[in-house]
């Protein structure tokens, strides 16, 4: 439709109201208190319109509604402590607004709640302890919001159906929990560009269901976990840029395992930037749907397998690969006559610069 302008007052009379769909209309002004009293609502989306100004706290009388669309408009200001009285709720969006807020304890109180995403918003400070309650959740989007601390293992573990969990872009510190090895049904983990250290728990993906790594940019040490060759359904894996100073004090280090070349589904690998060392499997060429695999500024030798470059010996691999990055740029280093890009690297102990950007 093309509503426009405020939300008109005998709206808030209609007691008997359960679904309120205004999405994407031009409506605008702020969400009044009298939202409230429609008590029997069970589904509001408001999406795409341009609502502005804090959610009343009245919402949290609203306590049969199941779902609540709010995201990509203008709200601001905190999240109520109220909002954690709506107990019926199963799903929250109210990302991309232009919150500022911390995250109200009261919304472990959220028992029902399946999907949360807040992500794109000024959300600061920790993930608060009562979240573990939150036993229902499976999908968790708070990436792009500036929250900071750990994350609390105790608090992972309880998230038993947990399949999509997307934190990245935040100021998380510590070791990633060991609880993601044990959550039965994930399928996505991104916690890139954080600011983890320690090593990739030993036993992420044993589930056989994860689909989708990302770790990138953060300050990560150890060697890459055997348990993901359990997860052979797998489509991407990123684990660059863990050395992120270029100095040596963080890092992945240790071989590419040759199990990698099992993983028949890999679309995305991406190595570059920490502290790996040996030779590139000659097995991986067995990874038909490889489209993407970085391995620049790292301590690799020899030369990228024949089945990526051997014209003459052309392998279903070779169709799909749209990017192949070594450190090959200068005589010594790596061989590779068909890398979409090389990079050069000052080999073994002093810090490594790139001739190009990736």
């Amino acid at each position: 439709n093309q509503l426009i302008g405020d939300l008109p007052s005998g709206l808030f009379t209609l007691h008997q109201l359960e679904k309120l769909y205004l999405d994407d209309n031009d409506l605008h002004g702020f969400l009044p208190e009298e939202l409230g009293d429609l008590m029997n609502l069970q589904d509001i989306s408001l999406h795409g319109n341009q609502f502005s100004g804090p959610l009343p706290k009245s919402i949290g009388k609203l306590q049969r509604l199941t779902r609540f669309w709010a995201n990509g408009m203008f709200l601001s200001g905190q999240l109520p402590d109220e909002i954690g009285d709506m107990t019926s709720l199963r799903a929250l969006y109210i990302e991309e607004n232009q919150l500022v807020s911390t995250l109200p304890y009261e919304m472990g109180n959220l028992e029902q709640l399946q999907d949360l995403r807040i992500y794109g918003n000024v959300i600061t400070g920790n993930i608060p302890s009562s979240f573990k309650k939150l036993v229902n959740l499976e999908v968790f989007y708070m990436d792009s919001c500036q929250l900071s601390g750990g994350l609390t293992d105790f608090v992972v573990r309880s998230w038993v159906k947990m399949r999509d969990f997307q934190a990245f872009g935040n100021n998380f510190n510590g070791d990633i929990p060991s609880g993601f090895e044990d959550l039965p049904n994930i399928e996505v983990i991104n916690l890139a560009n954080n600011r983890f250290g320690g090593r990739i728990p030993q036993n992420i993906g044993k589930s056989g269901k994860l689909l989708s790594l990302n770790l990138r940019s953060n300050r990560l040490t150890g060697t890459i976990p055997s348990s993901l060759a359990m997860s052979t359904d797998i489509l991407s894996i990123i684990l660059s840029e863990n050395d992120i100073n270029k100095d040596g004090s963080s890092g992945i280090s240790g071989q590419i395992p040759e199990f990698m070349g099992d993983l028949q589904k890999l679309k995305i690998l991406k190595l570059h930037q920490n502290r790996l060392q040996g030779e590139i499997p000659e097995n991986l060429t067995g990874m038909t749907d490889l489209g993407h695999f970085t391995t620049h500024d790292n301590f690799l030798q020899g030369k990228v397998p024949n089945g990526f470059c051997d014209a003459g010996n052309p392998t279903k691999t070779r169709i799909h690969l749209n990017e192949l990055t070594a450190d090959c740029g200068k005589p010594g280093e790596i061989e590779c006559s068909c890398c979409t890009q090389c990079f050069s690297s000052s080999l073994p102990a002093s810090p490594r610069k790139g001739t190009g950007k990736g």
